[in-house]
C-alpha cells in the first residue's frame, strides 16, 4: 500500500505544474503512510519482547519470506528519497 501511494504522489509532482487542488491527495495519501509506518514500529516494539528461543518455536507457522518483500522495503526507501 505504501508502495501505491508514494507512486501515485510521485506521480502528481512528474507533472510540469501541480495544481494546488492535488494537495489534500498529496497530504491525504502522505498521511496514509505514516499510519501504516507507526502501525510496522508499533508491531516491532512486540517482536522485540520476544527471545530468539520463544521465536523459533513458532517460526515454523509463518509463511516462508521472500526476497519480494526486501525488494519492496528498498523501493520504498528509493522513492522517499526522491520526494
Amino acid at each position: 500500500q505504501i508502495i501505491y501511494e508514494i507512486d501515485s504522489i510521485r506521480n502528481i509532482f512528474d507533472e510540469e505544474k501541480v495544481d494546488e487542488s492535488h494537495m489534500f491527495v498529496i497530504v491525504n495519501r502522505l498521511n496514509h503512510c505514516v499510519q501504516i509506518w507507526r502501525l510496522l514500529v508499533d508491531q516491532m516494539g512486540i517482536l522485540e519482547t520476544i527471545t530468539p528461543l520463544d521465536f523459533m518455536e513458532f517460526r515454523s507457522y509463518l509463511p516462508p519470506a521472500s526476497d519480494f518483500q526486501n525488494l519492496q522495503f528498498y523501493l520504498i526507501e528509493i522513492w522517499f528519497a526522491r520526494i
